[in-house]
């Protein structure tokens, strides 16, 4: 064990939400205790034999994440203060001290506003949730900070509603969420950014119900980017319910996927020798049960063949061209699919 571990037993406590490796040494958040301590603490760091307290918290206040970024830890989370002062969820650490950060976030609809996952993508701290103004700069459930301001999104750079999981998988920006445009472009719950424009993958995942699909864990593994949410359609063809991969071109079902209760969720994956393992309030996984965590062989196939949903265009020429005012172009494709067609000037602009 680590300690005397965390406490206490209640509701929602304790909870950890992010453990990270940084500059050595073991971090947590969340919101917790360190017994014998009642005191409720959201941030700490392991020593080698104790929990070292980092940074009191008010319940039910959360730090939610851990982002390095630069020379420091970035906290992403609800609390509303630190040591009395006054704070808005976001807050550097360099190893000593915490600074905070103005990052009040507002929403002009009546669905609460809050910061969620992070991640560092070319450069900028990237911030999701569910908001439309930060620090007084209007943007769209997605902020870039550059180490001294928040950024607008006036370059096309925002979702609709909101984006609950972020990833960066080489050069380009994963955001999974409940999302129907991406700078305008219709998504099905997932798009990519890669720096200038968005990319919608193919079109997306969707419900054969007709309701809006939602991404909300992604992971890579085997190089591919595996996503599970709300689901049962890619490409407008039935996939594994609840979790598939995309590899840059195309989606993978992972046999006939999962059941979830109403109100049940995925909380975490992770790839561990080879293999793909994901924690949730699940049951059963494929035609096994599997109670709250579940394996998927990586290197094989698995029991059920994992199924491509693929899809073959063929872009023509634009008759005429040059031409003003309008032209027309063909796309042929092998099935029925949402297709959307980008046209951008000599400097890129879309």
């Amino acid at each position: 064990p680590l300690g005397d571990g965390f406490g206490p037993f209640g509701m929602n406590v304790p909870r950890i939400n992010c453990l990270i490796e940084w500059n050595g040494a073991l971090y947590a958040s969340g919101l917790f205790t360190l017994p014998p301590s009642p005191d409720y603490i959201s941030f700490a760091r392991w020593n080698g034999s104790t929990w070292e307290p980092l940074m009191a918290a008010l319940y039910p206040e959360y730090v939610y994440e851990l982002v390095p970024y630069g020379d420091d830890l970035m906290l992403i989370g609800s609390f509303t203060e630190i040591d009395g002062v006054p704070a808005s969820g976001f807050a550097s650490f360099d190893g000593t001290d915490l600074t905070i950060i103005p990052a009040v976030v507002s929403r002009n609809s009546g669905y609460p506003a809050y910061k969620g996952d992070g991640v560092v993508h070319q450069g900028y701290l990237v911030v999701g949730g569910n908001f439309d103004v930060i620090d007084g700069v209007a943007c769209e459930n997605i902020a870039r900070w550059d180490g001294a301001a928040w950024l607008p999104g006036n370059d096309g750079f925002g979702v609709t509603r909101e984006a609950r999981d972020l990833l960066v998988h080489g050069d380009e920006l994963y955001v999974g969420g409940n999302m129907t445009l991406a700078g305008g472009m219709p998504v099905g719950g997932v798009a990519i950014w890669n720096g200038s424009v968005w990319d919608d993958l193919g079109g997306g995942l969707g419900l054969a119900s007709g309701s809006d699909p939602s991404v909300e864990l992604m992971a890579v593994a085997n190089g591919q980017v595996v996503m599970t949410g709300n689901f049962d359609l890619a490409l407008g063809q039935p996939c594994s319910s609840k979790i598939v991969s995309w590899d840059g071109s195309a989606w993978t079902s992972f046999g006939s996927g999962f059941v979830l209760e109403p109100g049940a969720d995925f909380r975490d994956m992770a790839v561990w020798e080879s293999d793909l393992f994901i924690g949730g309030d699940f049951e059963v996984a494929g035609d096994k049960n599997s109670y709250n965590i579940a394996r998927w062989l990586l290197p094989e196939a698995s029991e059920t063949p994992a199924a491509r949903v693929e899809v073959m265009a063929r872009l023509h020429d634009a008759r005429p061209n040059p031409f003003h005012p309008s032209t027309a172009v063909t796309i042929e494709l092998s099935q029925p699919v949402h297709v959307v067609l980008a046209v951008h000037d000599l400097r890129g602009r879309r």
